[in-house]
């Protein structure tokens, strides 16, 4: 069990932050009062009042109503937040969806951010596959919905996962948007014990979403799959990324030609110095990223 969840699950009471299968007899009474949340799209929901007005008491709790919240998938969190940050910055080839590595820090970051539940609009959700999350969710918050209270027993009955005591109350303060933070473990060192793992986790959910092209040609890669003649085989990504790659080299070995060109007339200056000018340019490393082509 993910380090975030509780063991022991209770399931004679709701508590703050029970994730809950759409059942059938959840989806039939949203059926009624919140169509919406009947879509495929949404698939579980996570219970956001407090564990302490849900405390029954003979047949009832203290709340009039219980607010749940929609659970949706990793990778819709992760493409909205890539549409986001990387606007502009994306190209189509083929089904795969291509973006420029200079975006890449700053996704990284929104999603050591989510993971560690340190996000303001969701709560990362590990999959547990066994008890019916199958893959990694996130709650959205904002997506909350109120369902009188006398449906208690039906949400019991969806009741899949229960989060440990820490995590509650940092759903809570999430959710009441208090000004102060709630300490929980993290992700590294808690589950992931290693720091070179944990970056690979994180790269390795980017990963899933986005095949990451070198700033330097990603202009070029656009181009290209703009350019492509309608009808024309198509070719591997493979071939894109090594056509894009000699372009950007041209251009820079013009760009040191063009340089060397300026000084060709300097009095004093011989042919052996712009040979030397020349080695010294193209030494310093990938021409397209000394150069900055493209921009």
């Amino acid at each position: 069990m993910h380090f975030t969840y509780t063991p022991q699950l209770d399931d004679e009471s709701l508590c703050q932050g029970d994730v809950l299968e759409k059942t059938q007899e959840l989806k039939d009474l949203l059926d009624e009062v919140h169509p919406h949340y009947c879509r495929d799209e949404y698939t579980h929901f996570q219970v956001l009042t407090q564990s302490c007005d849900l405390v029954l008491r003979g047949q009832s709790c203290s709340a009039r109503y219980i607010t749940i919240a929609a659970v949706r998938s990793l990778d819709t969190v992760i493409k909205r937040e890539v549409e986001k940050q990387a606007s502009g910055k994306l190209c189509e080839l083929d089904g795969d969806l291509l973006c420029s590595d200079k975006t890449r820090e700053r996704l990284s970051q929104f999603v050591t951010s989510l993971i560690n539940n340190n996000s303001k609009e969701h709560f990362f959700l590990k999959s547990v596959p066994e008890k019916g999350l199958e893959s990694d969710s996130c709650t959205f918050l904002h997506l909350s919905i109120a369902i009188k209270s006398e449906h208690y027993d039906k949400c019991l009955r969806a009741k899949r996962i229960q989060l440990d005591n820490v995590f509650q109350s940092k759903l809570g303060w999430l959710v009441g948007n208090l000004y102060s933070r709630v300490g929980t473990p993290d992700y590294f060192p808690t589950a992931v014990s290693d720091k070179g793992d944990f970056n690979a986790l994180v790269q390795g959910i980017l990963e899933g979403q986005l095949v990451w092209v070198p700033q330097g040609i990603f202009r070029d890669v656009k181009d290209l799959a703009k350019t492509r003649p309608e009808g024309e085989q198509k070719a591997s990504l493979e071939q894109v990324l090594e056509e894009a790659e000699k372009l950007a080299k041209d251009r820079a070995e013009k760009r040191v030609d063009n340089l060397v060109e300026l000084i060709r007339g300097v009095p004093g200056i011989t042919i052996q110095d712009q040979d030397k000018l020349k080695q010294r340019l193209r030494s310093k490393g990938d021409l397209r990223n000394y150069f900055g082509f493209p921009s």
